[in-house]
């Protein structure tokens, strides 16, 4: 009986330590096995922007983006050869380079925006460690007005953002 009360003793011992064994391995293998992988990316910061339209007309601000295709320009000084409103949405840009960075700003008329009126859209970048960069959009109204149309701003401001922080402020006189 002794001897098998230690049999038992023996393989009880040896049990466990061949389980914990076994539990420790498959951990190890399946660390082993985990691939992390490491992805940096940038963040941008600006200080602020400002959408300041104190004409009749309101605005809401589209964002930055990547330029799809290049364009030429369509908006050029009042009277001549500004975008005028009308039924179908109009596009106000200055010259486009595919794959740079565009500011988007959509002017929308409103019942008191004034008819024969020439309006401009001014974007001005200020980078923290620089002199601001002023861009201009030429838009206006003809001799009848409906509320609520549209024009599209866009402003190639070149082939990347400003370094951070920097600022931006679009106005409409």
């Amino acid at each position: 009986m002794g001897r098998e009360r230690a049999a038992r003793s023996f393989l009880a011992e040896k049990g466990l330590l061949f389980v914990t064994v076994k539990v420790l391995l498959s951990l190890l293998l399946v660390t082993q096995a985990v691939v992390l992988q490491v992805s940096p990316t940038t963040q941008e910061s600006l200080t602020g922007g400002s959408l300041n339209i104190t004409s009749s007309l309101v605005g809401a601000d589209k964002g930055f983006s990547k330029a799809g295709a290049s364009s030429g320009q369509t908006a050029g000084p009042c009277p001549g050869s500004s975008v005028a409103f009308g039924a179908s949405p109009g596009n106000a840009t200055n010259v486009i380079t595919a794959s740079d960075i565009i500011y988007h700003v959509q002017v929308n008329t409103t019942g008191s925006t004034p008819p024969s009126t020439c309006f401009t859209v001014t974007l001005v970048i200020t980078p923290s460690d620089d002199s601001p960069t002023i861009f201009n959009a030429y838009v206006s109204t003809g001799v009848s007005v409906v509320a609520g149309q549209t024009i599209d701003c866009k402003f190639d401001i070149g082939s990347s953002i400003p370094s951070s922080p920097f600022s931006f402020k679009v106005t409409v006189t």
